[in-house]
């Protein structure tokens, strides 16, 4: 293991801590804060490749769901530790190997590549840093993808949760924008 992987994985057990520690009450006013801004945010785009929030993540699945814009879900393969965006059915959605519902990922349904330059990707983490870069849950799919791709890219993550520095590597990416329950930031990283 690297040394920024084992910087990596105790950070996230810290960081994970103080996310669950977060009061249910609080997460829900943040929650709907972070859901407002994001609103007027997704009216931007045609289309918003998104996540599906687990755990204390912030739950902004109430504004993915009313939304006009279109709305795509990731699809991991752990085989291939690649992820690919399809269409979000929220009826249909089934459970995803890592146990986070996914679309059922038809053939022909897939976003294609050039579609996806003009998307905006929603990027969870557990933390993001002031420079843009973030923490997520180790696995690297979000990396993989976005080394392949070049969507606009806005991380979401509580205010508590944004700290000055993260450890990252050269094949991690800083997020143009961050959304917090308290404001959107721009990284200076992100325009380098």
């Amino acid at each position: 293991m690297t040394d920024i992987s084992q910087k990596k994985q105790l950070l996230r057990r810290e960081l994970l801590a103080k996310r669950n520690a977060i009061p249910p009450d609080a997460k829900r006013v943040w929650d709907d804060t972070i859901c407002g801004a994001l609103r007027e945010i997704l009216r931007e785009y045609e289309l918003v490749l998104a996540f599906y929030p687990i755990g204390a993540e912030p739950d902004i699945l109430p504004v993915l769901k009313e939304s006009s814009s279109m709305i795509a879900l990731p699809k991991c393969n752990p085989e291939t530790s690649e992820m690919r965006f399809y269409p979000a059915s929220w009826a249909t959605l089934t459970q995803g190997a890592h146990g986070i519902p996914e679309p059922l990922g038809e053939p022909g349904l897939c976003i294609t590549e050039a579609k996806l330059q003009h998307a905006l990707c929603l990027v969870p983490g557990l933390a993001f840093d002031r420079d843009g870069y973030r923490l997520g849950y180790g696995k690297g799919y979000y990396d993989r993808f976005l080394a392949r791709n070049s969507p606009a890219t806005l991380g979401t993550c509580y205010e508590a949760l944004l700290v000055d520095r993260l450890p990252h590597g050269a094949y991690d990416a800083p997020v143009q924008r961050i959304i917090t329950e308290n404001n959107l930031r721009e990284p200076p990283a992100a325009a380098k």
